[in-house]
């Protein structure tokens, strides 16, 4: 298991990298997507972790379509119902409501967003809300998803020579 909360985000921004370099979408909601760049400022006071354009030029354009990335580290398990579920948050995250809220606005403007949960553990069946640590969290993830948000809770494999994200994506329940 790792705990290392900045492990996610450089490894997916490899994985994205890695996508525009060679061209091959990492996964499958990446394809089409010619530039890529991290860290990007939505406003004065919030800033992604990524953002997709179909061109670098489209990345300062307000009218061209993006698409937005954050990353969540995730390492938390718990049995549900006799099945392991890895769950986010593993406390009471304001920033965290904070980004679906924004997320979610971005989308309403035309724009397209995903919310990466980076699983670093392999025992996980499947990935669910901590709804009893943050029911704000809970409530605004069930609207983001109905908003169209994109949720892809991954499995990152460990060992002691690297850290990598995986294709695996658990299935949310």
């Amino acid at each position: 298991m790792g705990v290392n909360t900045g492990h996610p985000h450089k490894i997916v921004q490899e994985a994205a990298n890695l996508s525009m370099a060679s061209k091959k979408a990492f996964f499958k909601q990446w394809k089409g997507f010619e530039f890529y760049k991290s860290e990007f400022k939505i406003s004065k006071e919030t800033r992604l972790d990524g953002v997709f354009c179909r061109s670098k030029e489209d990345l300062d354009d307000l009218k061209a379509q993006k698409y937005f990335i954050e990353i969540k580290n995730t390492s938390l398990l718990t049995e549900v119902n006799g099945e392991k579920h890895a769950q986010f948050p593993d406390a009471v995250t304001e920033r965290g409501q904070k980004h679906l809220i924004e997320l979610m606005e971005l989308i309403k403007k035309g724009h397209e967003a995903e919310l990466i949960f980076t699983v670093q553990r392999t025992d996980a069946e499947y990935f669910s809300v901590a709804e009893q640590i943050d029911p704000k969290y809970a409530e605004l993830f069930k609207k983001a998803q109905l908003v169209g948000l994109k949720m892809t809770p991954v499995i990152v494999k460990i060992n002691q020579s690297e850290v990598v994200l995986t294709d695996q994506v658990l299935k949310i329940k």
